[in-house]
């Protein structure tokens, strides 16, 4: 082919030749098994999810799982998902691996980082607190533990002329020895509603366990305090009488203080663990099927020659080719440009355009980590297979090539913090519509889903449903509470609800009562408003 051509800088002479149709690069299937390794509970393991597209009987299909076990895309991560074919293994997705088993298949493995857990443990020994009088036996091993001396001393008592048992702590707040709700004696302090109600006496209290990770759900407290009583006892001493070791009471002792550095905790003795968990990568199932119906479209290559007086980059790097004039699929055949060679000397510009066949679906892989942070690839609201017409949320992935390698349009526009990814993962279908509980803000044009919706239920009935755009066409930001399904209270700010005003946060002076017997007086708060302005009523 070769002639006169005008473009965007003005006419030049253009020859293309070898232009080949590449039917011979369209797959049976595309098959990527993700290999997720990570360890859990501190156990190494490793597991493969299949996720396969391929043409069947003239329709395509998508399979994700495991092999023998495929579901649906778009049932597998729904409450409900359903086997491809309608069973496990079969005809339909047997016939589905098959093809990625034949020489017509493209198979790759990609290697994911799963997710991580390890469990720590803590044991520790306590003893129940009991500040009573040893006279009685009951609270004597307790003393014995605080004052191991006691065990070499008989009838021991509190001094009844002493000051009572005190409990202070290393920053000198003075404790109250009492009892909890199911009158076991405790240790309060001021400030502090827990009840230390034992004595630790092996093992530590680790930073963990005071973090709120006991298994109570609590938290574990602990504090280094000195315990004081004073008591009256007798003091024994170990003789030998006729050869035998004997315990000899030999002075009886008065008000004697006795003082100990003790740990006093909230939590009983045992062992304890907390399991911490990190998340893998989120798999990006769908790529199976969006990386097919890519390569199943035609793919063109040759080379594009450009004679010019001086060359003026007719065909920059990154558009596509299109030819008209001689065959008519070369008019839409939207060929990658992949190469430019420039000769400045004979003004002489040369294209090489065809299939990228640099690129793979580990490349795409690696372009999805760009995103890894946030991991949200198909987690917003279970649409991963990129279909437009999808009722279960948002599109995501709807701004990406859906028909062809040219370019789509600009990158995403919407961005969603969800309370709970579980949350909104299992009742997904129910947030269609206004949105999932969470912050977003929103930059779409209208008539998206989970766009931010008002209902007239939920504002002043004096308000008309007409003032309530139920689709704003212009930048939001919407709060939404709820779960399980249902929705709270929402906060939604728009430029589209402000008539297009400027709103800003500014002080105003107000009149205010303060309740401290002045009466009203001038004061100052601060408030979300606009320039003042007239409406029709003026």
């Amino acid at each position: 082919m070769t002639g006169p051509l005008i473009g965007p800088n003005g006419p030049f002479y253009a020859t293309a030749s070898k232009i080949k149709r590449r039917d011979d690069l369209i797959p049976a299937c595309v098959a990527l098994d993700f290999s997720l390794t990570g360890t859990w509970n501190n156990v190494q393991y490793c597991y493969m999810i299949r996720d396969v597209a391929g043409e069947i009987s003239g329709a395509m299909y998508e399979g994700v799982g495991y092999t023998g076990a495929l579901y649906t895309i778009q049932s597998a991560f729904t409450g409900s998902p359903a086997y491809l074919g309608g069973a496990a293994g079969s005809s339909l997705a047997n016939e589905l691996e098959a093809l990625s088993f034949g020489f017509e298949g493209v198979t790759t493995t990609v290697d994911m980082e799963g997710g991580n857990s390890t469990v720590s443990y803590c044991t520790i020994a306590t003893l129940a607190c009991n500040f009573g009088d040893p006279s009685g036996g009951g609270s004597l091993a307790f003393w014995r533990t605080c004052f191991p001396e006691m065990a070499q001393e008989t009838s021991p008592a509190f001094a009844s002329s002493a000051p009572p048992v005190t409990v202070v702590d290393d920053n000198g707040n003075n404790g109250t020895i009492g009892t909890d709700g199911n009158g076991n004696p405790t240790v309060t302090f001021a400030g502090d509603g827990s009840y230390y109600s034992y004595l630790l006496t092996d093992g530590q209290i680790a930073p963990w366990m005071l973090a709120g990770n006991s298994p109570s759900g609590a938290g574990a407290k602990s504090r280094q305090c000195t315990v004081t009583a004073t008591f009256t006892h007798t003091k024994n001493n170990m003789v030998e009488v006729s050869g035998t070791p004997t315990v000899v009471p030999t002075q009886h002792t008065q008000n004697q203080p006795k003082n100990a550095r003790v740990t006093l905790v909230t939590i009983p003795g045992g062992t304890y663990n907390r399991q911490q968990i990190v998340p893998g990568e989120v798999v990006p199932y769908g790529l199976a099927g969006y990386i097919y119906n890519i390569e199943r479209i035609p793919q063109y290559e040759g080379t594009f020659t450009i004679q010019e007086t001086e060359i003026t980059d007719q065909v920059p790097l990154g558009n596509n080719l299109n030819l008209t004039g001689s065959l008519a699929e070369w008019a839409a055949m939207a060929a990658c440009v992949q190469q430019i060679s420039y000769d400045l000397d004979s003004g002489r510009t040369t294209l090489a355009f065809g299939p990228a066949a640099h690129l793979g679906a580990k490349d795409f892989v690696e372009r999805l980590r760009v995103n890894r942070a946030p991991r949200w690839y198909n987690l917003q609201n279970q649409n991963p297979a990129n279909n437009p017409n999808a009722q279960k949320g948002t599109q995501l992935g709807n701004n990406l090539p859906q028909r062809g390698p040219n370019n789509g349009p600009a990158g995403a526009d919407w961005q969603l913090f969800p309370l709970s990814l579980a949350d909104q993962a299992a009742h997904a279908v129910a947030y269609a519509t206004d949105g999932a509980p969470g912050v977003h803000i929103d930059l779409r044009a209208s008539g998206q889903p989970q766009y931010g919706n008002k209902s007239e239920s939920n504002i002043a009935a004096a308000i008309s449903a007409s003032q309530i755009p139920a689709s704003p066409t212009k930048p939001t930001i919407h709060l939404q509470d709820g779960s399980l399904g249902s929705y709270g209270g929402c906060v939604r700010i728009s430029v589209a609800d402000i008539a297009g005003l400027q709103v800003w946060l500014q002080e105003q002076p107000i009149c205010f009562d303060f309740g401290d017997g002045n009466g009203p007086v001038a004061a100052y708060a601060v408030f979300l408003m606009s320039k003042p302005y007239k409406t029709s009523i003026y």
